[in-house]
Formats: C-alpha cells, structure tokens, sequence
C-alpha cells in the first residue's frame, strides 16, 4: 500500500509542478513521457516479430508427428 501512495504523491507532484511552471507546454512534455514506456514496449515487440520472421521454425509450437 505504501509504494502505491508513494506512486501517487510522486506522479501528483510531478503533474502539479509541470502544469504551474510550464502552463500548456508542460502538459505537453507530461503526455510526452507518458508515451515513452508505451514507445519502448512496441520497439521490443517489433525485436521479436522481426525474430520470429527470420526463423519461424524456432518458435512453432505445432510438431507433425
């Protein structure tokens, strides 16, 4: 329970500071970091399609027996 207050104050603090310091451009930067996890978690995604692409074989589940 603790890390979840912790999460909250720390994201809370960091949105009220953004908003009143940089007004709309800080807002912006907000949605900018935002997006950032989301950018790095498509960019492991395209790694392993692109992987399993060059080598299909590897990763097939279904044996013929």
């Amino acid at each position: 329970m603790s890390v979840k207050i912790a999460w909250g104050v720390t994201i809370g603090m960091m949105a009220w500071i953004m908003a009143t310091t940089f007004r709309l451009e800080g807002i912006r930067m907000l949605s900018i970091m935002g997006g950032l996890p989301a950018l790095l978690l498509m960019f492991g995604v395209l790694y392993a399609a692109v992987k399993v692409l060059f080598n299909p074989r590897k990763y097939d589940q279904f044996k013929e027996g």
